[in-house]
């Protein structure tokens, strides 16, 4: 496995993602704004269950 640094990882990685998706309120922010952006419509409060 090659080791990357911060600067190389992106929200495809699934480290980066799981780690973000996992930082409390933050992560549900993310969640928020990324699942706005891809449906390309307004969403309201998310629930995120491991």
């Amino acid at each position: 496995m090659n080791k990357r640094t911060i600067e190389e990882l992106n929200i495809i990685d699934d480290f980066l993602f799981l780690e973000m998706i996992n930082y409390g309120e933050e992560g549900k922010e993310f969640c928020r704004l990324l699942l706005s952006t891809i449906l390309d419509r307004p969403i309201g409060e998310v629930k995120i269950t491991a």
